[in-house]
């Protein structure tokens, strides 16, 4: 409700570097990341829901591995 809009650009990158969010741009761009990143954490399991994520998975998984994630995006 318009209160991001009051921060100083300071305070947006003291938000984006706690969330180790990237940090560069102008203000509007620090803005919409912070946008975006309260978005995600608040509404994420709505907007990206569990099933529209695949794992192909063939071996073992172990530790310290990289798993790469597949999102199925659909259009109505």
């Amino acid at each position: 409700d318009g209160q991001l809009e009051k921060l100083k650009v300071y305070e947006c990158k003291a938000y984006l570097r706690i969330h180790k969010l990237r940090l560069g741009g102008k203000k509007e761009e620090l803005l919409n990341r912070i946008r975006d990143h309260i978005e995600v954490k608040l509404f994420g399991d709505v907007k990206y829901p569990v099933s529209s994520f695949v794992l192909n998975c063939k071996g073992d998984a172990c530790k310290g591995d990289v798993v790469m994630f597949e999102q199925n995006i659909y259009r109505r």
